[in-house]
């Protein structure tokens, strides 16, 4: 409620028949809402008598109890301990720069070991708290789960047609996971690791009109354009933005095709068969009258 407070601030539409009053009784709501913490365990609680549940991990489990949904009633899962996703901890990741590295520790260590990850959307973003609390080792685990978990049908559903939420989840557990990439204040920074059997991975993000691409490796290392600054592990540094070119392929092409005439013309054999690099596309779309812009 309070995101789509800041958004109907933000980008007011009149069409949407929000009333003032609506607006205000959110905001009430949103300050009232009932969050159960346990003060001795120092955990938010999943829910009014979860800790009365007999409390035990997963792994006591028998393997043949796997997938829950698919073995046991839906009577006998309420009344267990075990959790089909990440509840308590996904609010915590929605809203991570809200508690301490302390409070996220405890939620983390409470919760995981009773998660069952029978939903697409529960590994990847136990993959990235993992990162956060310097727990490489299961970060690794969660992200080959949700890259690999219609590959290997670990919750024996995918015949069913694939997760898409899952494939999405490989990404961020990346970039969100190893990289650490948060926009916390305002501010982007990263904390990266490299996995130990890995030699390096890259990606890249739009961030406010810029592309950024960000490669991680031996050396950590944020590739050029405009100047912006970010932080990186806590330490600030320069890095590069490259405008993301307007979509106007149609106009490209053709401005490559006039490009090539003419080359072939004059013999000039070494751009033949290249592409044009990225300043002579943007003087070609200046010349046929197209502005080049960012894209948001």
């Amino acid at each position: 409620m309070g995101y789509t407070r800041e958004a109907l601030a933000k980008y007011p539409r009149p069409g949407s028949n929000v009333s003032a009053a609506e607006l205000e009784k959110w905001a009430d709501i949103s300050a009232n809402m009932y969050r159960p913490h346990d003060e001795e365990l120092g955990v938010f609680v999943q829910h009014d008598g979860f800790l009365d549940k007999d409390i035990r991990p997963v792994s006591a489990l028998s393997p043949d109890d796997l997938p829950l949904n698919q073995k046991w009633s839906w009577d006998k899962i309420l009344r267990s301990p075990f959790i089909k996703q990440a509840d308590v901890l996904q609010g915590i990741y929605f809203f991570g720069d809200r508690f301490d590295m302390d409070e996220k520790r405890r939620n983390f260590d409470f919760y995981e070991p009773m998660t069952v990850h029978e939903s697409s959307l529960s590994p990847c973003i136990h993959s990235i708290l993992a990162a956060e609390l310097g727990k490489e080792e299961k970060a690794v685990e969660m992200y080959r789960r949700t890259a690999r978990l219609d590959l290997d049908d670990y919750n024996n559903d995918t015949e069913d047609g694939l997760h898409i939420t899952s494939m999405t989840g490989s990404w961020l557990a990346i970039v969100q996971g190893f990289a650490q990439m948060k926009t916390w204040g305002g501010k982007l920074s990263f904390a990266p690791f490299l996995p130990s059997a890995w030699t390096g991975y890259a990606f890249h993000i739009n961030y406010r009109g810029r592309l950024i691409k960000v490669a991680v490796g031996k050396k950590r290392r944020l590739h050029p354009a405009q100047r912006r600054s970010a932080r990186i592990a806590g330490v600030r540094q320069r890095y590069h933005a490259q405008r993301q070119p307007h979509r106007c392929i149609g106009k490209i092409r053709r401005a490559q095709n006039d490009f090539y005439r003419s080359a072939l013309r004059s013999r000039r054999r070494d751009y033949r068969y290249r592409r044009i690099p990225l300043p002579r596309m943007e003087k070609a779309c200046r010349r046929i009258g197209h502005r080049h812009r960012p894209q948001v």
